[in-house]
């Protein structure tokens, strides 16, 4: 049986990936909005260009969901921890 000093130190590596998680998540997310931008001005006027910015555009809100998530699950776990190690 693990004891409470093991699932409180697995529990800060939930919440260290989850950081890096969202870290990279807000790269990433950054990077399809300027991609998004640069494609809806190159392809203006084509049916089949304007869908593919618009599913880069959705593409950088689910990476920007996927931050929050992230935050909350952090979060979560760092009160988690706080109430464990009182």
């Amino acid at each position: 049986m693990a004891s409470i000093q093991d699932v409180v130190n697995a529990a800060y590596r939930i919440s260290d990936g989850a950081k890096q998680v969202r870290e990279r998540s807000e790269v990433c997310a950054s990077t399809l909005e300027r991609h998004a931008a640069t494609l809806t001005a190159l392809v203006r006027g084509s049916r089949s260009g304007e869908e593919a910015a618009t599913e880069v555009h959705a593409a950088s809100r689910a990476v920007r969901e996927c931050m929050a998530r992230m935050v909350a699950l952090q979060s979560k776990v760092d009160a988690f921890v706080h109430d464990a190690t009182k």
